[in-house]
């Protein structure tokens, strides 16, 4: 995660305590809101308490190609996989794992353009 996506993590976490879920949206995209809220509402939420829904990556292989774009060596990444990530313009957790996630990290600076959001 970027500086700026903890950032915004620790700040939903401290000023919107009574949201279920924390978004993390990129400026230029369109959201689906019956989407998102059809997914997140409509399940069972203490099963939810550390998920993360969004386009997720499970172990993807590592890129070892010389000349691809995202080649890494084995000296930067020995193993075959990377670990599990959720990637791209959009992603939703709850509030409890935002919160866990902001702990975890070490203090950092506020920063500014932050685009994350709270659904309450």
């Amino acid at each position: 995660m970027t500086l700026k996506t903890i950032s915004g993590l620790r700040w939903a976490s401290k000023h919107c305590e009574s949201a279920k879920y924390v978004m993390k949206v990129d400026t230029d995209i369109w959201l689906n809101l019956p989407h998102w809220r059809r997914l997140m509402f409509g399940a069972d939420w203490h099963r939810l308490q550390s998920v993360v829904f969004g386009h997720c990556r499970r172990q993807p292989t590592v890129i070892r190609l010389p000349l691809h774009k995202y080649a890494v060596s084995t000296k930067v990444v020995p193993a075959l996989h990377h670990p599990s990530f959720c990637r791209g313009p959009s992603y939703a957790m709850s509030s409890t794992l935002a919160a866990q996630i902001a702990n975890a990290t070490p203090s950092l600076l506020s920063l500014s353009r932050m685009h994350t959001s709270a659904i309450a």
